[in-house]
């Protein structure tokens, strides 16, 4: 089982809006939130926003800063996206998601799923496109090795 690491701070404004939306068979029985609910993040120009590809299990993982344009993106794709409640799913071996550090919050993409880390039951926000993963794919080409990007690529147009 991967543990995600928390990183503090790094910036960003994150609004979280929401709308309705039908819940992933991974969160499927958990009990609904009100359409507000959700992981978010307090506005905070305090820095810059940090992405790490979970890809790696005994070594350190790929990692790099956004630009601000791409901050203002990630923020806007995760402002679209429904809350709800519900157990994140979790990676193994290979490819397990993106953590977004923010000032203070950490956030985890992963199959659909954006929540902060832990276990259990948690505010979770709702991708069934998995838009942010693959947004944040794209920013890692540059950071990343060909092979890395390869399997996280192989990992998101999977079934």
């Amino acid at each position: 089982m991967r543990l995600f690491r928390p990183v503090a701070a790094i910036s960003c404004v994150l609004v979280m809006a929401a709308c309705g939306s039908s819940v992933p068979p991974t969160l499927a029985g958990s009990p609904s939130l009100s359409p507000s609910a959700g992981p978010s993040v307090s506005p905070s120009p305090a820095g810059p926003v940090r992405v790490i590809l979970g890809i790696y299990s005994g070594r350190p993982d790929p990692e790099w800063t956004l630009s601000p344009e791409q901050a203002a993106t990630v923020n806007q794709l995760l402002a679209a996206m429904p809350g709800s409640t519900g157990t994140p799913p979790e990676g193994g071996l290979g490819y397990h998601g993106f953590t977004i550090l923010f000032p203070g919050t950490t956030l985890i993409a992963y199959r659909g799923v954006v929540a902060p880390p832990g276990t259990g039951p948690r505010a979770v926000r709702l991708d069934p496109t998995r838009s942010l993963e693959r947004y944040l794919l794209e920013t890692a080409r540059a950071h990343v090795r060909s092979a890395e990007y390869a399997e996280a690529k192989r990992a998101l147009d999977a079934p």
